[in-house]
C-alpha cells in the first residue's frame, strides 16, 4: 500500500514539475510586410505562440505594413532582423538562433543576398528572457522575394554579366569589380568614373560599401578580401580570409569590423577584427 501510495506521489510531483516547466516556456515572433521590409513588428517573452504572433502582427499593422509573420520561436533565443531603410523595401534578412550572435549572422548573410553591396546597417532585435525553455524555432519562413526569381530568370548584359557591383548607402556612389580584378567608382548618378584602379590579382566577386561610404571591400576568386579608401584608391588591409571564391564582403557599422564569407548560400561566414586583422568569428 505505502508503495503505491509513493508511486502515486512520483506521478503527481511529476506532473506538476512538467506543468512549471510547461509554464516557463516563453514564445516570441516578427512580422513583416514583404513589399516592404521596413514595416516590420517583434514580440517576446509571451505565453503562447498565438499571442506573440498576434503581437508581432499588431506592432508591424501599426507601422502601416501588409503584414505576415515570417518567424517565431520559443525558448531562451533571439531573433535579429536586419534592413536598410524604406527606399530598399526588399532588401532584408532574418535570422534565428540560441544566442543573438548567431542570429545576426544569419541575418546579416540572408540580407546581403537582396542589398546589391549595400550595408543592412538597421539592426533590430527580440530576445526571450533567461530560463525560457529550451530553444526551438517554430517558423522560419523562406526568405527569398518574387524580385530575388526575376532576377535569377533575367540574363544581365553581355558586357555587365562577369561584374560585380555595390551602391553607397547615400545612393551618390556605385562600385564595380571587374574580372581582371579592377576597381571602379563610378557617380551613380551620370555613371561618370570617379576612379579606377588595379585592385586584385583574380576575378572579383564582391564588392560593397561601409555604411559612411568611406571604404570598400572587395573579394576576390581566390578568397583574398581587401579594404580601400574610397576617397584616395589606396589599400588599407589585406586578409587572406577563406580559400575558395568570396560571396560576402561587408564592413561593420564601426568600420572596424568585417565580415565574410563563401559559397552560394553564404555558409562558411568569418568575422575580422580590421585594426589587427585578426579573425574573431567563424572556422579558423
Amino acid at each position: 500500500m505505502k508503495a503505491i501510495k509513493l508511486l502515486g506521489l512520483l506521478l503527481a510531483f511529476g506532473v506538476m514539475l512538467a506543468n512549471a516547466n510547461a509554464q516557463t516556456s516563453k514564445y516570441a515572433a516578427l512580422a513583416i510586410d514583404r513589399s516592404n521590409g521596413f514595416y516590420y513588428g517583434w514580440s517576446y517573452d509571451y505565453a503562447s505562440l498565438a499571442e506573440a504572433e498576434g503581437k508581432a502582427l499588431a506592432e508591424c499593422v501599426k507601422r502601416g505594413g501588409s503584414c505576415a509573420v515570417v518567424l517565431s520561436w520559443s525558448g531562451t533565443g533571439c531573433g535579429v532582423y536586419r534592413t536598410i531603410n524604406g527606399e530598399v523595401g526588399t532588401a532584408y534578412g532574418w535570422g534565428v538562433a540560441p544566442t543573438k550572435a548567431e542570429a545576426d549572422t544569419i541575418a546579416a548573410r540572408e540580407g546581403l543576398k537582396r542589398s546589391s553591396g549595400k550595408p543592412l546597417v538597421n539592426n533590430v532585435w527580440a530576445c526571450n528572457s533567461a530560463n525560457s525553455g529550451d530553444f526551438k524555432t517554430l517558423k522560419d519562413e523562406d526568405q527569398r522575394t518574387t524580385q530575388d526569381t526575376a532576377a535569377k530568370n533575367e540574363a544581365p548584359p553581355a558586357e555587365e554579366e562577369n561584374t560585380v557591383e555595390g551602391e553607397s548607402l547615400d545612393g551618390n556612389l556605385i562600385v564595380i569589380g571587374t574580372p581582371a580584378g579592377k576597381i571602379r567608382i563610378q557617380n551613380a548618378a551620370n555613371k561618370n568614373v570617379v576612379r579606377e584602379f588595379a585592385g586584385h590579382s583574380s576575378a572579383i566577386t564582391v564588392v560593397s560599401f561601409s555604411g559612411d561610404g568611406t571604404m570598400i571591400a572587395s573579394g576576390d576568386s581566390s578568397g583574398v578580401v581587401k579594404l580601400w579608401s574610397t576617397g584616395s584608391g589606396s589599400l588599407l588591409r589585406t586578409i587572406k580570409s577563406h580559400n575558395s571564391p568570396i560571396t560576402m564582403a561587408m564592413i561593420g557599422a564601426d568600420n572596424v569590423s568585417l565580415m565574410t564569407a563563401t559559397g552560394e548560400e553564404l555558409t562558411d561566414v568569418k568575422g575580422w577584427d580590421l585594426k589587427t586583422g585578426d579573425q574573431v568569428i567563424g572556422n579558423q
